[in-house]
Parts: C-alpha cells; sequence; structure tokens
C-alpha cells in the first residue's frame, strides 16, 4: 500500500508535468487566451503578450493609484524582449 506522503509527492510531481508541458504547448496557449470561457481571467491577470502591450496597462492602473508589476512567465523560454 502506498503511503499517504509518498501519493502526495506522485502527485505533486504529476501536476508539474502536466503544467509545464501545458505552459509549452501553443494550443493549450491559445485554448487559454481566446476561449470565451477564459478570457476574462486573462484579461484580469495579464497585462499583455508583450512589453509594448503591458506597459500601456501597468500606466493606466498608476493613473488610478494602483501599484502593478511585471513578471515574464514562461522563463523557460526566450521571448523577444527579454535581456541575454
Amino acid at each position: 500500500m502506498i503511503r499517504a506522503e509518498d501519493r502526495q509527492t506522485v502527485n505533486r510531481r504529476v501536476l508539474r508535468h502536466t503544467l509545464l508541458t501545458l505552459s509549452q504547448s501553443g494550443t493549450a496557449r491559445r485554448l487559454v487566451t481566446q476561449s470565451r470561457v477564459f478570457r476574462p481571467a486573462v484579461r484580469r491577470f495579464i497585462a499583455g503578450d508583450t512589453l509594448d502591450e503591458a506597459l500601456p496597462v501597468v500606466a493606466a492602473l498608476n493613473a488610478r493609484g494602483l501599484l502593478a508589476t511585471l513578471d515574464v512567465l514562461g522563463s523557460t523560454r526566450r521571448c523577444r524582449w527579454s535581456r541575454p
């Protein structure tokens, strides 16, 4: 019989592998970013796909007195505007 701790470790590894695989999938990306179901969540939490798209969003938030940070998601991949 598998101990509960071992089962949790296996579950975490499977979930991690699944999420990393999905993060590199163009199909999954299109589904999440273009689907009417996910679009509100995407727009709420992701300012843009590029720095040029994200900066005006952050500037608008700043104009309303809100602070924001920008994070590069998918750090295992290189994007056009990331530094080497």
